[in-house]
């Protein structure tokens, strides 16, 4: 058994299209909660970060 095939499999160039953007929308279509939980969750984030930027570790 030779992995020579494999790797010429795994070394292919065939360009793969990310649909995460069109998964999502579709997602928080579906589910409008969860679309509010990102989006206070992303909220939170940025304050926790913008917070984090002003506490100086001594």
């Amino acid at each position: 058994m030779s992995l020579f095939p494999i790797i010429g499999f795994a070394q292919e160039n065939r360009p793969h299209e990310c649909k995460a953007d069109e998964m999502m929308k579709k997602h928080f279509e579906l589910h409008p909660k969860a679309k509010a939980d990102y989006e206070n969750f992303e909220r939170y984030t940025k304050d926790f970060i913008k917070k984090g930027d002003q506490t100086e570790i001594r």
